[in-house]
């Protein structure tokens, strides 16, 4: 069902994945819905542009568990 990212991935930010395809990457507060609307229009409209892809990494938490037998 998942996996922490600590023990999947050496690098804990996600966006930082994009520097080795030299894209833009950002790591963005994926609980401020302003902020994530905001963003993802900003590499919407680069692309549109022909500019190419953009990484985002919204940050966010769970309020309740994954799954029934989850707390």
């Amino acid at each position: 069902m998942g996996t922490q990212v600590d023990r999947s991935s050496a690098e804990h930010d996600l966006a930082q994945r994009a520097c080795g395809y030299a894209m833009p990457h950002y790591t963005i507060d994926g609980n401020d819905l302003d902020v994530t609307i905001a963003e993802f229009t900003k590499a919407k409209e680069r692309a549109g542009r022909g500019e190419g892809p953009t990484i985002l990494s919204p940050d966010t938490f769970r309020f309740r568990g994954h799954s029934m037998s989850d707390r």
